[in-house]
């Protein structure tokens, strides 16, 4: 069950990766996951990491699916989520192909990464501490 989120306003991918706010409120998001829905949030976060990467692996659209199932009312998170999606699928690989801009998105995207990875690893010690 996922906490009552501010309603998602329509917005770019690139609004959304850049948005403090989707950010912050998706880090909520995570810390309300239940255990099945945080082992695919930390499966997307594992297969979903590496970047860049010249095609994108199968186990990472796998893991982007399984997430987007399994915590579909998580909207800032399913925002980002989508946000990281396109900006993988639009940006040169190329370092010396890339706008300002994209390099920005880029350093962002391992911004959101690493802020969910650490919203994941709280929960996921506060349901160990649960179950035992």
């Amino acid at each position: 069950m996922f906490l009552a989120t501010s309603p998602v306003l329509a917005a770019s991918p690139q609004e959304d990766l850049l948005s403090h706010v989707k950010l912050e409120i998706a880090r909520i998001e995570v810390s309300v996951m239940s255990a099945d829905q945080l082992e695919a949030m930390i499966q997307y976060l594992v297969e979903c990491r590496p970047y860049p990467s010249t095609q994108r692996d199968a186990r990472c659209e796998r893991a982007y699916t399984m997430l987007g199932i399994k915590s579909s009312n998580a909207k800032n998170l399913d925002a980002l989520r989508m946000g990281v999606y396109v900006l993988d699928k639009l940006s040169p690989w190329e370092k010396a192909s890339r706008t300002q801009t994209e390099e920005r998105l880029i350093e962002r995207r391992g911004k959101i990464f690493s802020e969910l990875e650490e919203a994941a690893a709280i929960r996921h010690q506060t349901l160990r501490e649960k179950s035992q």
